[in-house]
């Protein structure tokens, strides 16, 4: 079976939420990025985890359309 590499939630706060997650070979790490809506700018944002066992978790907890949300808040938040 092949990994799930995206993850495409459509919300009516942030419209459409695209997460991806890749493995990057020159750094050696994986990165998940977040690209959602913002006053019609679509900004991407990402978290690079050295472990493949963290990125997986916190990859599968994002599958969570309510947990991709509450991420997104957190950023903007941060912003």
């Amino acid at each position: 079976m092949k990994e799930k590499f995206a993850i495409l939630h459509d919300t009516e706060k942030h419209g459409q939420i695209l997460i991806t997650k890749e493995y990057d070979l020159e750094d050696k790490f994986y990165k998940i990025t977040y690209q959602f809506e913002l006053e019609g700018v679509m900004p991407v944002f990402s978290l690079n985890i050295k472990s493949r066992k963290k990125a997986n978790k916190v990859f599968k907890e994002l599958e969570n359309k309510e947990t991709a949300i509450s991420e997104i808040d957190k950023i903007i938040i941060a912003i």
